[in-house]
């Protein structure tokens, strides 16, 4: 969570933001801090549900669009951080249809790897590699953001095999030379 501070110096003001890089440990602590963060947006009307427990969140922006996050994972502390993920990503004040795209990408992996098990690592890019280049972006990036936010065991192997697909160009052909099109 960034810090801010502010200072006066000669009638103008500065702000100092210093931020502290912090990974995601699943301690009673670190849910607590989650859990005062959704009751904030809660009461902001950015999430509509009757509580952090429900496996159903819906968000609504200043328009009134709504978009649903499912988190239905059958292990209960991935559950919550994938809870807690989406609360991060609410925090940073991203759109909702990209908060919605982030957590559905890595719910789906999620769901494709068993809960990160290393023996669904092919599987993951098998998955992957099947999808058009912008899923495939959407995927690998929302998992090493994921990765980023908590440690999970064999999460380097997971971010290794997620990296080849990263900015994938799709291309379809060679452009000509520019001043060739000019000559035309």
């Amino acid at each position: 969570m960034p810090i801010s501070q502010k200072f006066q110096t000669n009638g103008e003001h500065i702000e100092l933001i210093s931020v502290a890089k912090s990974t995601f440990t699943y301690s009673i602590t670190d849910v607590n801090e989650y859990k005062e963060i959704f009751s904030k947006w809660l009461d902001l009307n950015i999430i509509s549900t009757k509580s952090f427990k429900n496996n159903k969140w819906t968000l609504i922006d200043k328009y009134s669009n709504r978009r649903n996050l499912v988190f239905d994972i059958k292990d209960s502390k991935l559950n919550n951080t994938l809870k807690c993920f989406a609360l991060s990503i609410i925090e940073q004040e991203f759109s909702i249809n990209h908060i919605q795209q982030v957590v559905s990408s890595v719910h789906e992996v999620i769901k494709i790897t068993q809960g990160f098990n290393i023996a669904y690592l092919t599987a993951l890019e098998d998955y992957i590699g099947k999808h058009n280049y912008a899923k495939r972006n959407n995927l690998a990036n929302s998992t090493i953001q994921f990765f980023s936010f908590t440690s999970i065991d064999f999460s380097e192997e997971f971010k290794d095999v997620c990296t080849p697909f990263l900015n994938s160009i799709q291309r379809s052909r060679e452009l000509p030379n520019y001043q060739h099109i000019l000559f035309f």
